[in-house]
């Protein structure tokens, strides 16, 4: 479901995204404007196939169980620079806080327990293996991951019909336990 129809006041253009860093714990509200249109048109190719190269980077879409959520990973050749979800709905939110807890717990040791507030939300863990890059990578990652979570907000209804034929392959339908899955995949 989209969160936007044209012409009102929830329309991407004019809300903010809450983004929280879990190795800082820093939250900053990020514009739709902070990204170029041309920059969400070239990565809506790439959400809804599911991931794939953009720039030097390698996204990976992971499939997730709620509607109104996305996660994804952010990899930079062989290198796992993290993992994000996103949360555009209240019906989402807490499940994908659930993956986000799942994910962090492996790559920082502690579960978060203080989910964001606000609706539009991305949540972003650095894991381990980031920081034997460069630190240009850590930052240039994190302005990817703010454009993927505005592309992924804007297309999110066709971001849903794609991501059905994933999600029905999957042995589980229990979010907490993708998230639980995927991390230890990664480990």
């Amino acid at each position: 479901m989209a969160i936007h129809n044209a012409g009102d006041t929830t329309s991407p253009r004019t809300i903010s995204l809450e983004f929280l860093t879990l190795v800082t714990g820093e939250t900053l509200r990020m514009e739709r404007t902070d990204v170029e249109d041309h920059v969400v048109e070239k990565l809506k190719p790439v959400v809804l196939d599911g991931g794939g190269p953009v720039l030097g980077w390698d996204v990976r879409m992971v499939p997730c169980c709620e509607p109104g959520g996305a996660a994804f990973e952010i990899w930079r050749e062989d290198v796992w620079i993290s993992s994000c979800c996103v949360a555009w709905s209240e019906e989402a939110a807490p499940g994908m806080w659930l993956v986000t807890q799942a994910l962090a717990e492996p790559a920082l040791g502690s579960v978060p327990t203080e989910a964001p507030r606000g609706l539009p939300w991305l949540t972003s863990v650095m894991m381990p293996d980031a920081r034997r890059t460069s630190f240009l990578f850590v930052l240039g990652a994190s302005d990817l991951e703010q454009s993927l979570a505005w592309t992924i907000i804007e297309c999110a209804d066709e971001f849903e019909r794609s991501s059905q034929a994933l999600l029905e392959n999957l042995p589980f339908a229990d979010p907490q336990e993708a998230g639980r899955r995927h991390a230890v995949r990664r480990n």
